[in-house]
Protein backbone atom coordinates (compact mmCIF):
# COMPACT_ATOMS: atom_id res chain seq x y z
CA UNK A 1 0.00 0.00 0.00
CA UNK A 2 1.00 3.95 -0.27
CA UNK A 3 -0.16 7.53 -0.08
CA UNK A 4 -0.68 9.50 -2.50
CA UNK A 5 -0.23 13.36 -1.64
CA UNK A 6 -1.38 16.37 -3.63
CA UNK A 7 1.74 18.46 -4.63
CA UNK A 8 2.33 21.82 -2.94
CA UNK A 9 3.02 22.58 -6.76
CA UNK A 10 -0.82 22.49 -8.07
CA UNK A 11 -1.95 23.26 -10.28
CA UNK A 12 0.70 22.33 -12.63
CA UNK A 13 -0.51 24.16 -15.77
CA UNK A 14 -3.57 26.77 -15.71
CA UNK A 15 -5.47 28.26 -18.50
CA UNK A 16 -3.98 31.67 -19.54
CA UNK A 17 -5.80 33.71 -21.93
CA UNK A 18 -3.27 36.42 -21.59
CA UNK A 19 -0.64 34.45 -23.45
CA UNK A 20 -2.28 31.29 -25.05
CA UNK A 21 -5.45 31.75 -26.31
CA UNK A 22 -5.90 28.38 -27.78
CA UNK A 23 -5.61 27.46 -24.06
CA UNK A 24 -7.08 30.07 -22.55
CA UNK A 25 -10.40 28.30 -21.12
CA UNK A 26 -9.83 25.03 -19.83
CA UNK A 27 -6.47 22.43 -19.70
CA UNK A 28 -6.34 18.87 -18.68
CA UNK A 29 -6.31 15.20 -19.34
CA UNK A 30 -2.08 15.30 -19.06
CA UNK A 31 0.53 12.38 -20.87
CA UNK A 32 3.63 12.79 -19.53
CA UNK A 33 7.34 11.41 -20.46
CA UNK A 34 10.93 12.00 -18.90
CA UNK A 35 13.25 12.69 -20.88
CA UNK A 36 17.25 13.34 -20.83
CA UNK A 37 16.65 17.34 -20.36
CA UNK A 38 13.38 16.99 -18.10
CA UNK A 39 9.76 16.42 -18.69
CA UNK A 40 7.24 16.47 -21.43
CA UNK A 41 3.66 16.61 -21.39
CA UNK A 42 0.44 16.54 -23.62
CA UNK A 43 -2.62 17.57 -23.15
CA UNK A 44 -6.00 18.86 -24.35
CA UNK A 45 -6.58 22.39 -24.12
CA UNK A 46 -10.18 24.42 -24.86
CA UNK A 47 -9.48 27.80 -26.64
CA UNK A 48 -11.44 30.70 -26.25
CA UNK A 49 -14.52 31.54 -27.75
CA UNK A 50 -13.94 31.88 -31.84
CA UNK A 51 -9.98 31.44 -31.69
CA UNK A 52 -10.03 28.86 -34.68
CA UNK A 53 -11.35 30.25 -37.72
CA UNK A 54 -14.53 27.70 -38.89
CA UNK A 55 -14.94 25.94 -35.76
CA UNK A 56 -17.54 26.15 -32.72
CA UNK A 57 -16.50 28.25 -29.64
CA UNK A 58 -13.94 26.33 -27.31
CA UNK A 59 -12.37 23.88 -29.76
CA UNK A 60 -10.18 21.28 -28.20
CA UNK A 61 -6.46 21.62 -29.31
CA UNK A 62 -3.46 19.29 -27.92
CA UNK A 63 -0.78 21.77 -26.46
CA UNK A 64 2.83 20.42 -25.70
CA UNK A 65 4.44 21.49 -22.44
CA UNK A 66 7.73 21.22 -20.84
CA UNK A 67 9.59 20.98 -17.40
CA UNK A 68 13.09 21.05 -16.61
CA UNK A 69 11.82 19.65 -13.22
CA UNK A 70 8.80 17.87 -13.18
CA UNK A 71 6.86 21.19 -11.26
CA UNK A 72 7.09 23.73 -13.56
CA UNK A 73 5.81 23.41 -17.07
CA UNK A 74 6.28 27.04 -18.37
CA UNK A 75 7.44 26.38 -22.01
CA UNK A 76 4.01 25.47 -23.91
CA UNK A 77 2.87 25.22 -27.37
CA UNK A 78 0.23 24.35 -29.64
CA UNK A 79 0.78 21.16 -31.11
CA UNK A 80 -2.17 19.78 -32.49
CA UNK A 81 -5.38 21.79 -33.84
CA UNK A 82 -8.41 20.62 -35.85
CA UNK A 83 -7.91 21.04 -39.61
CA UNK A 84 -10.54 18.87 -41.21
CA UNK A 85 -14.20 18.93 -41.08
CA UNK A 86 -14.91 16.14 -39.50
CA UNK A 87 -12.52 17.36 -36.53
CA UNK A 88 -15.15 19.96 -36.15
CA UNK A 89 -14.92 19.50 -32.26
CA UNK A 90 -11.64 19.31 -31.78
CA UNK A 91 -8.83 16.90 -30.73
CA UNK A 92 -9.22 15.32 -27.55
CA UNK A 93 -6.89 13.49 -24.77
CA UNK A 94 -3.92 12.84 -26.35
CA UNK A 95 -1.12 10.07 -24.69
CA UNK A 96 2.16 9.80 -25.41
CA UNK A 97 4.62 7.11 -25.33
CA UNK A 98 8.20 6.50 -26.21
CA UNK A 99 9.60 3.43 -28.34
CA UNK A 100 13.44 3.56 -29.02
CA UNK A 101 13.94 6.73 -29.92
CA UNK A 102 10.90 7.98 -31.33
CA UNK A 103 7.67 9.69 -29.26
CA UNK A 104 3.75 8.49 -30.37
CA UNK A 105 0.91 10.24 -29.67
CA UNK A 106 -2.28 8.61 -29.79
Amino acid sequence: MFTVLRSEHNPLLSPDPRHHPWEATATFNWSVVKTSDGYKAVYRAMSATHHIEGFPDNTSVIGLAESPDEHHFEKRRQLISPEEPWEQFGCEDPRITKLGKDYYIF
